[in-house]
């Protein structure tokens, strides 16, 4: 072999040895696990402004004083409550103790706007800023039977809960007297904060509340793209400006709450939102079995959408379930 030859065989080897070692060395790098509910920068400064305009302040209620409905939707209501979800939260109070008075563990309610001056004043406050600079300092009033009552001669609903029902059955079983039972809640206009707001609120990302299910996080997000077409039948290019933002605000919410699945249901439930008629009937079993939905689970889909028809007949499984 010439000397050129050898030269150039000697060089063919080495960078074959090179390449063979980038090899390894990404072999043998960690894999990155990218964060599954990363909110975009954007969106989430969205929310904490929506958030921070729409804050009344911070009082404390017990559960009788608010309502669980989510009246604002038609199918995504809110959960229905779980033994097992109160039985963790009262081994938690019983472990680690309430530690209500943080703020971190606060639950959330909306206020309509018309009635929040009546609401302040049989607090005995002359305005939000007053109740704010008191919920600063940690001194969140209590919304006694008297001030409930006052404010209910005015106005005969209750504000929404967000989330936390079953923190409120936890301390009902936790707590012996119910004088003890109220819990920090951090009230919002209902007039002001937004659909994506609402999502992220009851989305019950903090460690003081239960986890939407797949099944709950699939009928919110049914319930946003129910709206979503309903605007988008009206004709986009006929919207007015305030319909034109809650457009956007639906789809943002849609959004939001896909991107909170864990990476195997995300992946179902965009398959499954491509079969309208099966996510339609799916939506329809939920609303109709309300048990159905903590049960359920994406993932479990995947035989079913392993078949290449569009429309899957259910009715057979609804004759089962129901008896």
């Amino acid at each position: 072999m010439s000397k050129p030859a050898a030269k150039k065989q000697k060089a063919n080897i080495g960078e074959a040895k090179e390449v063979n070692d980038k090899v390894k060395d990404k072999k043998k790098a960690p894999r990155v696990i990218q964060p599954q509910f990363a909110e975009s920068d954007n969106l989430a400064h969205t929310i904490q402004e929506n958030l921070l305009a729409s804050y009344i302040g911070t009082v404390r209620m017990y559960s009788g004083q608010l309502t669980t409905n989510w009246d604002s939707t038609e199918l995504a209501g809110n959960r229905k409550l779980v033994s097992s979800a109160t039985k963790v939260l009262v081994d938690e109070f019983e472990s680690r103790g309430l530690k209500r008075d943080l703020s971190e563990h606060h639950m959330s309610a909306t206020f309509p706007a018309e009635y929040i001056p009546v609401f302040l004043s049989a607090l005995g406050l002359p305005d939000i800023e007053t109740l704010k600079q008191k919920s600063d300092k940690g001194d969140y009033p209590l919304v006694t039977k008297t001030i409930n009552g006052a404010m209910h001669k005015d106005w005969k609903g209750k504000p929404v809960l967000q989330g936390g029902q079953h923190r409120f059955a936890a301390l009902n079983e936790f707590l012996v007297h119910e004088s003890d039972r109220w819990w920090p809640i951090r009230l919002y206009n209902a007039d002001i904060v937004t659909a994506t707001s609402l999502g992220h609120l009851r989305s019950n990302a903090a460690v003081a509340h239960t986890a939407l299910s797949d099944g709950r996080r699939f009928l919110l997000c049914f319930d946003y793209q129910t709206q979503i077409d309903a605007y988008i039948q009206r004709g986009l290019n006929r919207l007015n400006e305030d319909d034109a933002r809650k457009y956007t605000d639906l789809n943002e919410a849609y959004q939001l709450e896909v991107s909170r699945y864990v990476t195997a249901s995300k992946r179902r439930h965009e398959q499954v939102w491509a079969r309208i008629e099966l996510r339609d009937s799916l939506a329809s079993i939920m609303t109709t079995i309300p048990e159905m939905t903590n049960l359920f689970k994406l993932p479990a889909l995947n035989d079913l959408l392993s078949c290449r028809c569009q429309k899957v007949p259910l009715d057979p499984f609804f004759q089962i379930v129901q008896g």
